[in-house]
């Protein structure tokens, strides 16, 4: 680029100085460290200026007019002078880019890293240069050596974990940065922790793990309350998984905001169905002028809902034949069968539906449905079986064993006659429990299980010796059953015979080496009795690499480092098995007692005092009183 002639060139040229001055300043004051500088001296010789600092500032000038060609060779020039050459190769790279020399771009960017690894300019230029000739693997590459140099460089993080979601597709990479712009020790902007939750939803959903792309999803709202598409998600997981009253919940909350979509219309009548609300018919029709499945199954529930049975059986059946474990279709075409006197098919879609709702844990309209059975034909045992599992299920085993025993009494089975034997010693009816299992082992007396089972209600009572004969029975008749010698062990240790104890223990993780329960509980024997404690350790992991968030077994890890004097370590994993066993709401004495155990050996008592406190709280142990006595004296 020329300069226009004025007449007066000695002002001009001050003009042009001063620009050029305030350019570099500019420029310099980026700097990441301080270093060499380029020369603050010049020289004005007739028209050109030639020092190191002047030919830099030139090229800055000649780039900012986006005369690309005239600043690399100014650059170039400057570069012969040695100085800041970071900056220099860093905007040579640049202009390179600016011209689509890119092999040239990428020589100087590299060039410019060697001068100085610690300048970011580059590093951020190279990446954009390999991401325009669509090489992500070494645009990847690129960001995670400036990681390496700046770890706390948020937008570096969700770069490279949008590059790998996006263009490279490697999930764990990406989630693996996600996730370190979440637990990164430093305040991070809304923006970067509202997407990073909602990348990782969508990789967990992607995986089918529905419980942390849920917990992710809620994080997303609680950051962002406006962000409408991630509560359509939610309305459609809750869905999918029939959490129907969350599914609700987050149709109502996107509907707020667009109150006509289709799907989640379709959504919240399909759920109203279900329920029997009248309210269902409104959704319905919104709803079902979607031409996908969701809209199909909406149009098939309206036309049952108005009676126009002929027409809503032809969608039905094709719903059904494409997607047989949706539940609504089943329902509506039960109803159909009814209304046309066809209790048989309409018997069969009830139960059909009934047994996906109790897979779903739809356990409360399951059972209704099942009643609706009931009312058709009460001889049916699949149908007070189902029940009573419903009632077992929520936990009321009383009426549980109403059903199963007319389960029983329309068709007489060994398993069912123990599993009622079983859930009556649940119940604390001893007496009951046992003759159910007495009838049962006079139908089938080679049957082990009910020797088994009838070995757990004596050892629940604690006849710890008659419990061990029946577990022996049960080995006799199925010597590699690795829980029979599991519970052998449990009784053998209540009779303290702890060699035959351990003795058992190593049968049964010779039987199954995955019985995380046995590999725990030798473990912690082991260390309970200070022997072994490398052994012990190894059991225990291995029960936690089966189970890691097992509290129990965390708690013995804990302990067995307790035992080997690795009090730190064992605080650690004993503070673990406090949270997960506080996370699962069964807070044990004894976990809190090893961990008053633990700050006593670190001195820390006015800890350890709290910890006894919590674990008599829970327990009045006389050793734990002794404890809290001995702190106040």
């Amino acid at each position: 680029m020329q300069f226009t002639k004025t007449p007066n060139r000695n002002m001009h040229l001050q003009f042009i100085l001063l620009y050029l001055l305030v350019s570099i300043f500019c420029q310099c004051s980026s700097f990441d460290k301080p270093g060499k500088r380029l020369s603050d001296t010049y020289k004005v010789n007739n028209r050109e200026i030639n020092s190191d600092w002047a030919l830099y500032s030139k090229g800055l000038f000649y780039e900012s007019m986006k005369d690309y060609n005239k600043a690399i060779k100014y650059y170039i020039d400057a570069s012969n002078h040695g100085v800041a050459l970071e900056r220099i190769y860093y905007h040579l790279a640049k202009c390179y880019y600016y011209t689509f020399d890119y092999k040239s771009a990428i020589k100087y960017s590299k060039m410019s890293i060697e001068s100085d690894m610690y300048y970011t300019e580059p590093y951020i230029l190279l990446h954009g240069i390999y991401l325009s000739l669509k090489d992500y693997q070494e645009a990847a590459s690129i960001y995670e050596k400036l990681i390496e140099l700046k770890p706390n460089y948020v937008k570096t993080y969700y770069s490279l974990a949008i590059l790998y979601y996006e263009r490279i597709q490697n999930h764990d990479k990406a989630l693996a940065f996600f996730q370190k712009i979440l637990e990164l020790n430093m305040p991070v902007d809304d923006y970067f922790l509202e997407y990073s939750n909602y990348y990782i939803g969508c990789i967990y959903h992607d995986r089918g793990d529905e419980k942390n792309a849920i917990k992710h999803f809620k994080l997303v709202l609680e950051i962002n309350p406006d962000n409408y598409p991630t509560a359509y998600i939610l309305a459609n997981i809750m869905m999918d998984t029939y959490s129907l009253e969350e599914a609700k919940k987050y149709a109502y909350y996107y509907l707020k905001m667009d109150k006509d979509n289709l799907r989640l219309n379709s959504l919240l009548g399909r759920i109203y169905y279900l329920e029997n609300n009248p309210k269902s018919i409104e959704y319905l029709r919104k709803g079902m002028s979607m031409k996908t499945i969701h809209g199909f199954i909406a149009k098939s529930l309206y036309l049952e809902k108005l009676h126009k049975d002929i027409e809503a059986k032809e969608y039905l059946k094709s719903i059904i034949n494409k997607s047989p474990l949706i539940i609504s279709p089943h329902i509506a075409l039960a109803r159909i069968s009814l209304r046309n006197k066809d209790q048989k098919n309409a018997i069969s879609e009830y139960f059909t539906a009934a047994i996906l709702m109790y897979k779903v844990k739809l356990l409360y309209s399951a059972r209704n449905v099942l009643l609706k059975i009931l009312s058709i034909n009460d001889k049916i045992p699949e149908i007070y079986y189902y029940i009573g599992k419903t009632y077992e299920e929520i936990d009321k085993l009383n009426l549980a064993i109403i059903y199963y025993k007319r389960a029983n009494e329309l068709r007489q089975s060994v398993e069912m006659m123990i599993h009622i034997g079983y859930l009556y010693n649940l119940t604390n009816n001893f007496k009951e429990s046992v003759r159910y299992f007495d009838v049962a082992i006079n139908l089938e007396p080679k049957n082990s299980k009910t020797y088994f089972y009838k070995g757990l209600a004596y050892s629940r009572n604690n006849n710890y010796n008659q419990a061990e004969l029946l577990f022996k029975k049960a080995i006799e008749l199925q010597s590699e059953n690795d829980m029979y010698h599991f519970y052998l062990a449990t009784v053998l240790e209540k009779l303290h015979r702890l060699d035959e104890s351990i003795d058992s223990l190593k049968t049964a993780i010779k039987y199954n080496p995955q019985n995380a329960r046995a590999c725990n509980y030798l473990g912690y024997l082991y260390a309970d009795q200070n022997k072994n404690l490398d052994e012990s350790i190894d059991l225990i992991q291995t029960a936690l690499k089966i189970e890691p968030l097992n509290g129990a077994y965390l708690d013995s890890l804990g302990w067995a480092y307790y035992r080997k004097g690795d009090y730190q370590l064992a605080l650690e994993k004993l503070l673990e098995a406090e949270q997960q066993l506080i996370n699962n709401g069964t807070p044990d004495p004894v976990v809190y007692d090893h961990i008053g155990d633990t700050y006593q050996k670190i001195g820390d008592m006015k800890k350890a005092f709290e910890y006894w406190n919590k674990s008599f709280d829970i327990e009045n142990n006389p050793k734990i009183k002794e404890k809290i006595k001995g702190y106040r004296q």
